[in-house]
Parts: structure tokens; C-alpha cells; sequence
């Protein structure tokens, strides 16, 4: 598994597993569709420095006995993947509600370490983290870029905006249904460093007293705290399940629909029309039927009324090319952290091309971070994020949760 080098694959002696300098010697390297022939890609400081298929890196000044080379012969080398939803305080717990209330801070904070470390080790080099407590994820995140910790890229919401005795009300920030509170609630997590705001507008699978189909976020205030995050220079994800929440949502202005189980044809032109991007975290409803036996028939139901309408979406979604990315809701009731890539074979089955699948867990998560200039690709001059894996993705996408080979994170082999 990544970062576990055997001796046939090291070249150089490999003293110091944090070298800034690595060489990938002989890849293939997976582009748009394409697979290149054999290739060398050099690394330095984080970044690719250059790819090539002249074997001229031996000749580089920053090769030292300290730098790593990896004999990637028969490998696969792509951009490492980017999971748009996950929660990485939750653990998969069957209540993950009580669980957070059960835990104190420092163990809460422990936890998302571990589950950070899980995906990163398979593969998932960048996550995008939709709700926590506490904001114990922002300040993870300064610490992974302060080099204190290692993780992968983090972007946080914070604490999740919800109503009055709303949809996960005991570990979100609830708002009393005031238009000043509202904004109060927005300018909270943006003075606590989040990346983006997270509405919950829909109810949800996990509440007994929630229903994905009701609306529970009023849309005035969904308005007033949309206007107040782009005051701030920030952009809004909405947990929207109903067309009318997503419909209203994508008029006020927001940025990315999480779940969207029942967006209407025409609601999904207008996203398209409006460059939102689709995150349907497939898996958390089908892990919740597939431990149906181990939860509340309640959360079982909700599950499998998400899945009901699911294919009818996502076919919408795709033939009126509404930008698809990868997202699992990781964290929720059995669906564990490092599992993510299961997701897009869930998306394959509704109709994704491999290559489709693929871009929905690296270049258009890149765009939707405003990274796409640096992040995404294997090009020259890009962020060494970085995946080699033993088999070919775009023959079987099983390959991204099965044959994942080593993980590179900003330039450095992760110790897995």
C-alpha cells in the first residue's frame, strides 16, 4: 500500500522519507482520455518540475543522495483525488449525532486525525469539509499548512448553518430565524478561518424528526446569509434534497448543491446555466441500506427515497451538463473514511464514463476550489498531488479504491 517502498522500487537511498526532491522514473501518465507512454516526472519543493521521456533526470543538480526515486514501471500515475463531502470529526458511528455529543473537544479532534490519515493513505490528497464542531477542522487545516501535521488539503465550512431546531440542530450552529442572526452565524465562521459556508436548507436522512423532502431553512434567510458569505468574499454549499430549496438556492447565488435528490430537468439547466456543481454522495445512502439492519427504519426509509429518484438526476444532470463531482458524506452511519473512491463506482452505475469519473474527482473539484490553475492535473509547474496505482482507472474505476500504489501529498511520500 502507499508509501510502503520495496527495495526494487527505490533507486537512491532513501534516508529521509520527508526529501523535497522525487523522482517517478517510466509511468504512465493518465491525461484526458489519454495514457501517455513511459514517463518521468521530477519533483522539487512540492511541485512537478518537469515530465519527460528523455531520462534526462540524472542529470538534474537537485538529485542528491537523499532524493527519492520510485521505479514506476507498469504503474499509473494521475492527480490524487478530491472528495467534495466529507465530515471528518464524524467516524461512521450508527449515531453520529450522539457521538459528537458524546465526545469532548480534544477527542473529537483526535478522531478527524485519524480519518484525515485514512484518506489521505487511499488516495484522497484534497477534502472539502462540510461541518464540524467547534471548528476543530479550520484549525486542523492551519496546521497541516503550517507543516506541523500531516493531512490532506483541507477546506472548511466551519460549523454548519442550520434552523431553528433544524437538521442536525445539537452539533450545527442553530439560528434563531432572524435575518440578524443569520448573518451573525456567517460572520462566525468567517472569523474563524472556514474556506466556505455550509446552509443546511433541506431536512435530512439521519434526523428522526427531519424529512429530506421539507423545507426547514426559511428563504429569506437563505438570501440574507448567501448575500452577507459574497459580502465577506465567500462563497455557499446548500444541503438541498427538494427542488424548490435548490431551485431558490441557485437563484440566491450558491456555489455547489450537496445531495440534490430531487432537482427537476429545468432546475439543473439553470445550474448548468449558472456553473453550480451537482456533489451526490451516492454512498452514504447506500451504506445506510446496506447496514439496514443495524439502524432506525427511519434513516433506512429516507435512504431509499433518495435512491428512488437518484438515477433520474444524475441522467438530467449529465445530459444537461451540469458539472458532477465526487463527494461522499464521509463520516456518516457506516460510511468510513479511506472507503471514498467507492463513490464514483456508485456514479458509474447511473451512468459515468471512466474518463467522466475521473475528472469528477480531480479536475472539476480543482475548478469548483478555484485551483484548477494548479491542482487537478499532471502537468508541469502544478502541486505534486499525486496517486500511482497498479492498474489502469479508466479500464475499471475500481482501480482508484483497489489498486492504489503509493500517494504523493505537496510533493512528499505519505507515511502510511
Amino acid at each position: 500500500m502507499c508509501g510502503n517502498l520495496q527495495e526494487r522500487d527505490v533507486l537512491y537511498p532513501l534516508d529521509n522519507m520527508d526529501s523535497s526532491s522525487l523522482v517517478i522514473r517510466g509511468c504512465y501518465v493518465i491525461g484526458d482520455n489519454t495514457v501517455s507512454d513511459e514517463t518521468d516526472i521530477f519533483v522539487n519543493n512540492g511541485v512537478i518540475q518537469s515530465i519527460t521521456q528523455d531520462d534526462i533526470h540524472d542529470k538534474s543538480p537537485c538529485i542528491t543522495d537523499k532524493s527519492i526515486v520510485i521505479d514506476a514501471q507498469g504503474m499509473y500515475l494521475m492527480p490524487g483525488l478530491i472528495d467534495c463531502h466529507v465530515h471528518l470529526i464524524f467516524d461512521g458511528s450508527l449515531d453520529i449525532i450522539e457521538y459528537v455529543n458524546t465526545f469532548d473537544v480534544d477527542s473529537l479532534k483526535e478522531k478527524a486525525i485519524q480519518n484525515m490519515m485514512k484518506s489521505l493513505c487511499n488516495g484522497i490528497t484534497t477534502v472539502r469539509d462540510m461541518g464540524c464542531t467547534a471548528f476543530i477542522v479550520p484549525r486542523l487545516k492551519k496546521k497541516i499548512q503550517g507543516g506541523f501535521l500531516q493531512g490532506p488539503r483541507i477546506f472548511s465550512a466551519g460549523n454548519m448553518i442550520t434552523s431553528k431546531k433544524g437538521h442536525v440542530k445539537t452539533i450545527a450552529r442553530e439560528t434563531d430565524g432572524s435575518l440578524q442572526d443569520i448573518k451573525k452565524a456567517v460572520r462566525e465562521q468567517f472569523s474563524n478561518d472556514v474556506d466556505f459556508i455550509k446552509l443546511i436548507v433541506s431536512g435530512g436522512l439521519l434526523s428522526p424528526d427531519s424529512s429530506p423532502t421539507e423545507t426547514e431553512l426559511d428563504r429569506n434567510l437563505v438570501s440574507c446569509a448567501v448575500n452577507e458569505s459574497k459580502r465577506l468574499g465567500l462563497k455557499t454549499a446548500v444541503h438541498a434534497y427538494s427542488n424548490d430549496d435548490i431551485a431558490h438556492a441557485i437563484d440566491a447565488g450558491i456555489w455547489s448543491i450537496e445531495h440534490g435528490s430531487w432537482a427537476s430537468e429545468n432546475t439543473l439547466r439553470r445550474a448548468a446555466r449558472d456553473n453550480v456543481v451537482l456533489v451526490p454522495t451516492l454512498k452514504a445512502s447506500y451504506d445506510i441500506i446496506e447496514n439496514a439492519d443495524n439502524l432506525p427504519s427511519y434513516m433506512v426509509k429516507n435512504a431509499s427515497h433518495v435512491l428512488s429518484n437518484a438515477r433520474g438526476v444524475i441522467t438530467n444532470a449529465i445530459k444537461n451538463k451540469v458539472k458532477i463531482v465526487m463527494g461522499t458524506d464521509a463520516g456518516t452511519p457506516c460510511n468510513y473514511h479511506g472507503d471514498n473512491a467507492k463513490e464514483l463506482e456508485y456514479l458509474s452505475e447511473y451512468g459515468m464514463s471512466n474518463q467522466d469519473l475521473i475528472k469528477a474527482a480531480t479536475a472539476i473539484p480543482a475548478q469548483l476550489l478555484g485551483l484548477e490553475h494548479c491542482l487537478g492535473s499532471v502537468k508541469q509547474e502544478y502541486e505534486a498531488d499525486l496517486i500511482l496505482l497498479d492498474a489502469n482507472p479508466l479500464d475499471d474505476i475500481s482501480a482508484l479504491r483497489k489498486n492504489i500504489r503509493y500517494v504523493i501529498s505537496r510533493g512528499r511520500l505519505c507515511r502510511c
